[in-house]
């Protein structure tokens, strides 16, 4: 039954049942370069970009304080079509809806639970960090980029995505995380105004 959702230059998605999804990380090529040396810049620690032991952590948490994430299951290995093994998270398979699939009765319930749980998270010191993919000033305005890491399930809104989440317990940062954490509270009303206007 396995076969591939998604895939891009930083993971793959893979179908392993009805119930179950597995996310493969895959090993980053990006660099960042000094526009006048060309010589690679190293950045800081708190600014590196997802890798598996961070993000199944942030999965794992999430999980403790309710069920907006995905539910984590296992970590696994999935083995690629040239033979490379790599690690795998195995996660709850979610089924994703379009917004319009429901009336606005609806999804004012439902908007009501996201942000319950939104707050949740955050009282409980997590940031997802990643409402947008890619998250830039640029994409503000493009739907086509906006709010894709919140999905319309049969049941609820759902995040996708723990990448870029943190979690003050095991971060410990406090300014980084407070900065995180205010961002994304500021970002909750955009995406309800979002929500409530698709069609």
């Amino acid at each position: 039954m396995q076969h591939i959702i998604e895939q891009s230059h930083t993971s793959i998605l893979i179908a392993l049942s009805d119930t179950e999804v597995g996310k493969v990380l895959l090993p980053s090529s990006a660099k960042w370069v000094d526009a006048i040396t060309g010589e690679e810049i190293k950045l800081l620690k708190e600014f590196e970009g997802p890798n598996f032991k961070k993000e199944t952590q942030s999965l794992q948490y999430a999980n403790t304080i309710n069920d907006l994430l995905p539910r984590f299951i296992r970590q696994d290995q999935w083995t690629a079509s040239d033979g490379k093994i790599h690690d795998m998270i195995v996660m709850e398979r979610l089924y994703i809806l379009p917004i319009h699939h429901f009336d606005l009765e609806i999804r004012q319930h439902m908007i009501a639970d996201f942000e319950a749980k939104m707050k949740e998270l955050h009282d409980n010191d997590f940031v997802h960090g990643d409402f947008c993919r890619p998250t830039s000033y640029y994409n503000r305005n493009d739907c086509a980029w906006m709010y894709k890491n919140i999905v319309q399930t049969e049941k609820r809104l759902r995040l996708i995505d723990t990448g870029f989440s943190r979690y003050f317990a095991r971060d410990n940062n406090v300014e980084n995380f407070v900065k995180c954490r205010y961002e994304e509270q500021q970002e909750i009303p955009y995406f309800k105004k979002y929500y409530f206007e698709e069609k």
